[in-house]
């Protein structure tokens, strides 16, 4: 079974994708709801990303799609891990936030793509 992670401190996967149900994504609501399911988890073969996150008491400030997009980037590099099949979508009505989501995974992939990274 594919598993697909949604995150999004508000809205639900049937929000964005009319043809799934909820039951499809792991939902994670934050940044640190998601780096936890990431470090304890399969790496799963689809993330949906939001931008915008709203405040999160833990860390005195807002963390973002983007900043879990650094963080998988850097989890990814650091852990060999194998992002062949990898899928990912921005659905952020943040056009500016999206866009550095998209680019910064779109990157990553063709650095990888390219050799510059041992798969496993």
């Amino acid at each position: 079974m594919k598993k697909m992670l949604f995150l999004d401190d508000i809205r639900n996967p049937i929000d964005i994708y009319k043809d799934l149900n909820n039951e499809d994504f792991i939902i994670v609501r934050s940044f640190s709801e998601a780096v936890e399911y990431i470090i304890k988890n399969d790496f799963p073969d689809f993330i949906s990303f939001d931008h915008d996150l709203g405040f999160s008491i833990e860390f005195s400030e807002s963390k973002t799609g983007y900043d879990f997009a650094k963080f998988l980037s850097d989890y990814i590099i650091d852990n060999n891990i194998d992002i062949s099949k990898f899928k990912f979508k921005v659905h952020s009505a943040n056009p500016v936030g999206a866009k550095n989501i998209e680019c910064l995974m779109n990157n990553l992939i063709k650095y990888i793509n390219k050799g510059s990274l041992s798969k496993n």
